[in-house]
């Protein structure tokens, strides 16, 4: 999975990458609300959504956490 990314990554076009499993089901406002967040804060480089359970949508699956590397 990883290397089809990296070269789908490197043939991109556009100013944003979001990868996509063939199994997840996207909330049809999180494409949008990712980029606002991008466009707001400058020193934003990456993003990414809370990511539920299919079988449990309550329980989290997987979430974004936030690091600050610049020093």
């Amino acid at each position: 999975m990883t290397g089809g990314r990296n070269a789908g990554a490197r043939v991109a076009k556009g100013d944003f990458i979001l990868f996509l499993d063939h199994d997840m089901v996207v909330d049809k406002e999180m494409v949008g609300t990712l980029i606002s967040f991008m466009l707001n804060d400058e020193n934003i480089g990456a993003i990414g959504p809370v990511i539920y359970y299919f079988n449990e949508p309550t329980k989290i699956w997987s979430y974004t956490c936030s690091a600050d590397l610049i020093t």
